[in-house]
């Protein structure tokens, strides 16, 4: 999920459509240089946006998952899942106390 709203102020635009246009060129240009590559904070989010943007929509996010906001950069902030204990490894009081015993 985006905040349209702010992408459309940060590039000076009211217009989805020329967001679009832009968007193309954009890329078009960079596939033709070779400089694309992959960018976390848009792979691995579940939404990039104001504080406010995603304090909106997490409500909005089915997930299985606990979520936490962070900040990227320069007022940009991303919604992503909380990184999971690795698969087999217990954490958690319960654990030592059980070693213990």
């Amino acid at each position: 999920m985006i905040d349209v709203e702010r992408l459309c102020w940060r590039l000076r635009t009211g217009s989805l459509e020329e967001v679009g246009r832009n968007l193309d060129a954009s890329l078009k240009e960079r596939i033709a240089r070779g400089e694309v590559r992959r960018e976390p904070r848009w792979t691995e989010s579940l939404a990039v946006g104001s504080l406010g943007f995603l304090e909106r929509v997490k409500p909005l996010i089915l997930s299985r998952r606990a979520m936490e906001s962070a900040a990227a950069d320069d007022d940009l902030w991303v919604l992503q899942e909380e990184e999971a204990a690795p698969y087999g490894r217990k954490t958690g009081p319960e654990i030592g106390s059980k070693a213990a015993n």
